[in-house]
């Protein structure tokens, strides 16, 4: 009920439009995770996690006879890349050159036959690595518990707001709102001496109105 003779409380409402703000980071971090799923990548890394596939692509490059391939053109690519896929690897015309998707890289004859020998595929085998399955799926079970524990929040936000907006649409329909003060009434001072102009009863300067509609 709406009742401006009630004393205000010590706390202070705070605008509620500093939460737009914090729900705008939320949607764009929850866009950051789909992003992450749809190309492909681990969610453990980039939560944080330290994944012994980036060691092994590190070791991988101290086989060939330089650190990464020789970039021709196209995305870059690592070794790791490389001996993954390497049944996809297409010879070019250009002497040693190959590409592999959209990149195009200079392999060496020596790093080739390596390639070929099998020996670096037998290095990242099994591939993925166990011990980083076990982390990812780890991980992605932690965050879809954090993603429960979310949506449920926001569902209890969602059941208030609209509590909250019901308030609203009543109080602007001007319901139960009472002890609106109104302009007293005027009257003329009693002349001495004359009981006729004396009000048998004082005017109140309030009047109460049990609903009011604007």
């Amino acid at each position: 009920m709406l009742d401006f003779t009630v004393p205000s409380t010590d706390r202070h409402l705070p605008s509620l439009s500093i939460y737009s703000q914090q729900l705008k980071d939320l949607d764009e971090w929850l866009l950051m995770y789909i992003a992450t799923l749809e190309q492909g990548q681990s969610v453990a890394v980039n939560r944080g996690e330290t994944l012994s596939a980036s060691y092994l692509c590190q070791q991988l490059g101290r086989l060939f006879t330089t650190a990464e391939p020789d970039m021709v053109r196209g995305p870059r690519i690592d070794w790791m890349q490389v001996v993954l896929s390497q049944d996809s690897l297409s010879s070019n015309t250009e002497e040693d050159t190959y590409t592999l998707g959209e990149s195009v890289v200079r392999i060496s004859t020596q790093d080739m036959d390596l390639i070929s020998s099998g020996r670096p595929r037998q290095f990242l085998t099994p591939w993925p690595p166990t011990p980083d399955i076990q982390k990812e799926v780890n991980i992605l079970s932690v965050v879809a518990d954090e993603l429960g524990d979310l949506m449920r929040a926001l569902t209890s936000y969602s059941f208030v707001g609209r509590e909250l907006n019901t308030g609203f649409s009543s109080v602007a329909q001007g319901h139960t709102v009472t002890e609106v003060p109104r302009k007293p009434e005027r009257y003329s001072m009693p002349r001495r001496g004359d009981p006729s102009t004396l009000s048998s009863s004082p005017i109140s300067p309030f009047a109460t109105i049990n609903q009011y509609t604007t």
